[in-house]
């Protein structure tokens, strides 16, 4: 392995081959089998055990699958690495990830990530560090390991603690809490009236919304319905503050523009 390559090498090694193949082959969410994952950059960045399971709902069709690594207690619990030099060192979640765009430009996604993370400071969105991964020394191509969304992922992104963390991912309860500000008081009160604006903004982050609301439109996205994350802590400001990821299908036609989200 790492014989001409100049990308970093993610490798990955499983006790049971037929049981991996058979929950990769199938994209078996449901299941999960104990792991080994190691990371190099010129040297090794760090080497865990984990558990592995499939990630994604469409791309898992597709032949090349996205996976997650969870490091629990029972592997040694969080990874304390520093994995994309970004000051962030504690990581109970990774994900390994190709998408649905690995068969056309395959970092479509990561661009326009890439631009929030220069652009704003009101979005949260994953660090990304393309890979060539080996699967108990067989070759499976580019993949892309990312920062995982988790109540650790926030907590450590905003300076909380974990504890204090409450996150929401779509789709979410119809009777939440953030479904009821949003898509039932939001919808149906007055917004020109003071007091309803600010029943909202006392609960939304509005720059965090305004960010997502550009940039999901700057891109033309046409999957936002399925990936609203949302998250927020007591410990600053209690307000939702919104997620920005699962970019494959931006990029692709200008018909795919704000007037959409409003639909």
């Amino acid at each position: 392995m790492n014989e001409g390559h100049t990308l970093p090498l993610l490798s990955l090694t499983v006790d049971d081959q037929a049981q991996f193949q058979n929950i990769y082959s199938l994209g078996i969410k449901e299941r999960s089998v104990p792991a080994h994952l190691a990371l190099y950059d010129g040297e090794m960045v760090f080497s865990r055990d984990c558990e592995l399971s499939m990630k994604g709902w469409t791309s898992l069709s597709m032949p090349k699958k996205s996976m997650g690594v969870r490091f629990k207690g029972r592997y040694g619990g969080a990874l304390d690495c520093d994995v994309f030099e970004n000051g962030i060192t504690e990581y109970e979640e990774l994900a390994l990830r190709v998408g649905q765009d690995y068969t056309f430009s395959v970092f479509r996604n990561e661009l326009v990530q890439e631009l929030c993370r220069e652009a704003s400071r009101n979005l949260y969105t994953q660090e990304g560090k393309y890979c060539i991964l080996y699967v108990n020394g067989e070759y499976y191509g580019i993949y892309c390991l990312k920062e995982d969304f988790s109540d650790l992922y926030y907590a450590s992104h905003a300076g909380v603690t974990e504890e204090s963390v409450e996150g929401i991912r779509s789709p979410s309860e119809w009777y939440s809490e953030y479904n009821q500000l949003v898509q039932h008081f939001g919808q149906s009160a007055d917004m020109t009236l003071p007091e309803n604006y600010e029943k909202v903004t006392s609960q939304i982050n509005m720059d965090s919304l305004i960010d997502w609301f550009l940039f999901e439109s700057w891109c033309a996205n046409s999957d936002t319905v399925g990936n609203m994350r949302v998250y927020r802590s007591m410990e600053n400001g209690n307000k939702w503050e919104y997620v920005f990821y699962d970019l494959d299908w931006g990029l692709w036609s200008w018909d795919y523009n704000f007037k959409l989200l409003l639909e």
